[in-house]
């Protein structure tokens, strides 16, 4: 496979884990609790291929031969000296997965190429606190439980995903000149609308989760078995985002997008009033779940069992979107009530199993 862009990959992991196991007699005490810290940073060519040379591109020597001193067009000579300063035929330059989102225009480029590298860039710091710790019965009646909790605390920080395309660098330089002109600003180096890419930035996304949770087991007879549980779960999440692409107009020359002339006015979450620099979103969910199973042993071969479950997948915050959309920052949790019959079955000494079931979710 031929790329213009060598992919990339770097992560760095921490895991610490400790486990206390005690036997009571007929109850046993498990306790499991970690710490987890990992970085990931990777890039890859997201259409892995290797693109058409841009050499004497046909509107990068128009580009090229009206941004100007003296011409109607003059606005955009610091566009041309910055994407082709060498010339329709001496490449074009791009720019780097910035931090700043200023990139080739603030000086921040990963070189001049004949073609565009199309990349996309993500990383992400993680740390995560958990513990869970039950509490398991092992009477000679017919009666026994499970009783027990998990906690987890986890935040990610410097959370980006990055799309760079040499595209977005003209259109970035093009559209952003232009717009001066048009509002009368004094032409100077030229402008460009930040970020000239792609960038989802999440500042910090926090998840705090406890459940509590149990089981009871009540074994009637050696063939019928009834099985109940309950579990409640509360999720608390916070979120602090902001989309960035060609919406600040900034100066050819800044070294960061707090530079731009409406960095001020640009309101980065359209779902509040006023104006917001970031996208900050909090959800709490709390939900009761559980099941019951009811096993019938006809042979110790075959089983036959009925259960009813209730699902649940907590609701979260959406990545944030240009702030020209107006979309709901949350989405709600889902939860199925699901019923089953069905049997179990070994032939041959164990060496075939079959089981057939049926299941069914109410609407």
């Amino acid at each position: 496979m031929s790329l213009d862009y060598s992919p990339t990959y770097f992560a760095e992991e921490e895991q610490y884990t400790a486990k206390i196991f005690h036997d009571f007699g007929p109850l046993s005490l498990n306790f499991t609790g970690g710490y987890t810290r990992n970085v990931v940073d990777s890039g890859t060519d997201y259409n892995l291929a290797v693109e058409n040379s841009l050499t004497n591109n046909a509107g990068l020597a128009t580009l090229n031969a009206l941004a100007r001193t003296g011409s109607p067009f003059a606005f955009l000579n610091g566009v041309r000296q910055t994407l082709i300063p060498n010339g329709p035929a001496g490449g074009v330059c791009q720019s780097a997965a910035d931090p700043n989102n200023v990139g080739v225009y603030g000086g921040n480029s990963i070189g001049c190429y004949a073609q565009s590298l199309d990349f996309d860039r993500s990383r992400q710091v993680n740390r995560q606190y958990s513990a869970e710790a039950h509490l398991d019965s092992s009477f000679d009646g017919m009666f026994n439980f499970l009783l027990g909790g998990i906690y987890v605390d986890s935040k990610s920080t410097n959370t980006d995903y990055f799309v760079n395309a040499f595209g977005l660098d003209y259109a970035s330089g093009i559209l952003g000149s232009a717009n001066a002109a048009g509002l009368g600003l004094p032409a100077g180096n030229g402008y460009f609308l930040s970020t000239p890419f792609y960038r989802n930035s999440d500042t910090e996304f926090r998840l705090k989760s406890y459940g509590i949770f149990g089981e009871t087991y009540f074994k009637f007879t050696d063939a019928l078995k009834l099985t109940v549980g309950l579990r409640y779960n509360h999720d608390k999440k916070t979120d602090q985002a902001r989309n960035l692409a060609l919406n600040v107009l900034t100066p050819i020359g800044a070294t960061g997008i707090e530079q731009g002339l409406n960095y001020g006015t640009v309101d980065f979450d359209p779902n509040l009033p006023g104006r917001q620099e970031f996208a900050n979103a909090q959800v709490s969910f709390s939900r009761l779940t559980g099941r019951a199973v009811l096993d019938y042993r006809i042979t110790e071969n075959n089983l036959l069992y009925a259960s009813y479950s209730r699902g649940y997948k907590s609701g979260g915050i959406n990545p944030p979107l240009l702030p020209l959309f107006n979309v709901s920052s949350t989405f709600d949790p889902e939860q199925v009530n699901a019923y089953e019959i069905g049997s179990k079955n070994t032939f041959g000494g164990g060496q075939t199993q079959a089981q057939s079931h049926r299941l069914l979710l109410p609407v």
